[in-house]
């Protein structure tokens, strides 16, 4: 975290990402983030993202029913609808926003790749043609698992 807050601070005072990655590799040597990490947090920041946490939801459900023994099943439901219930509406939007964005940038990746060469379909509706195209073809079955 405390990386990301010096991307923040780079960032803010207008420091080229490369100059503030060989600065990050002087002050944290083996330990500093990998270079497409210090690039995806830069561009993160310099498009107006404040927070410097990585919002995960999943492991804030499985902290406090963790080292928990259930008796029955029943227990198990109703103790993880009090944990979902806890989850504030904000958190639960940052968090199917987080995911929405990784995955369509996935997408993207995976659509240049595969019609970067094809001008009719990128002048179609990239969502349609690539489902038109998976279906035709079965190699592609395999990059969507990858995908997701």
């Amino acid at each position: 975290m405390e990386q990301r807050i010096c991307i923040k601070f780079c960032v803010k005072n207008k420091i080229k990402c490369a100059d503030a990655f060989r600065t990050l590799t002087v002050a944290y040597g083996e330990a500093t983030l990998d270079r497409s990490n210090v690039y995806r947090w830069y561009k993160m920041f310099s498009e107006g993202r404040e927070d410097v946490n990585e919002f995960f939801l999943f492991p804030k459900l499985k902290r406090p029913m963790k080292g928990r023994r259930y008796v029955t099943i029943e227990e198990i439901k109703t103790t993880s609808k009090e944990e979902l219930n806890k989850i504030t509406k904000n958190d639960f939007l940052k968090y199917i926003s987080f995911r929405f964005h990784q995955v369509n940038d996935r997408l993207h990746v995976f659509y240049s790749k595969f019609f970067e060469n094809n001008a009719g379909y990128r002048r179609q509706n990239r969502s349609n043609s690539v489902c038109q195209r998976i279906t035709e073809t079965e190699d592609c079955k395999q990059c969507i698992w990858i995908i997701m």
